[in-house]
């Protein structure tokens, strides 16, 4: 394995320790508003001490419509700051960097999680894995 893996890395005024990133893995350890939980935090730091530079985090939703799963991160609202904060604090804190991955499951959003009238795609076709046709996004809303 070449050395290269193990130097950091400098990404404009970014300085991550190294080149090893974990990509998003779909965790479900939030609660049902989308907080971030202890067991996130731990989770996390446990990457950047066994030695990952950078973590991009699981798929946060962005609106309430586009939920994929119940215990999906979210990033939707003002009383969630808080607990991101954490998460982000507590990564610097073990030596590594995070990304937020900010999402919307368009088609993919949950049905059982989101009113029907309230799911949006971009375009009216049919989602195979629920049979849902969605309303197609407009430059109206």
């Amino acid at each position: 394995m070449s050395d290269v893996l193990f130097q950091p890395l400098r990404v404009r005024g970014l300085e991550i320790s190294n080149r090893m990133v974990m990509p998003p893995v779909k965790l479900g350890y939030g609660t049902r508003d989308g907080e971030v939980t202890e067991r996130h935090i731990a989770f996390y730091r446990r990457r950047v001490e066994g030695g990952v530079g950078l973590i991009i985090t699981e798929p946060m939703y962005i609106a309430p419509n586009g939920k994929e799963i119940p215990t999906q991160l979210g990033v939707h609202e003002d009383k969630l700051v808080e607990g991101l904060g954490k998460l982000v604090e507590e990564v610097h804190r073990a030596g590594g960097k995070i990304a937020a991955h900010i999402n919307h499951a368009g088609r993919a959003a949950n049905p059982k999680l989101v009113p029907q009238e309230q799911m949006i795609s971009a375009s009216a076709v049919t989602y195979p894995a629920n049979g849902v046709t969605l309303r197609p996004l407009s430059l109206e809303g």
